[in-house]
């Protein structure tokens, strides 16, 4: 967080750390399958198809 007239004038800063989902890695093929399957927008998808494959 800033404080200031402007951009360029900046009276006091210090770090603000706000709630929220953590930013994840991107999905690329450079990443280990561990990272894959732990990804927040894998797990959904994989926990569906492996129960839809236990019906």
């Amino acid at each position: 967080m800033h404080v200031g007239e402007n951009v360029q004038t900046v009276f006091a800063s210090m770090p603000l750390d706000l709630a929220g989902d953590l930013l994840a890695k991107p999905l690329t093929l450079d990443i280990t399958i561990g990272e894959w399957f732990g990804h927040a927008s894998v797990i959904p998808a994989l926990t569906e198809a492996v129960t839809a494959g236990m019906r």
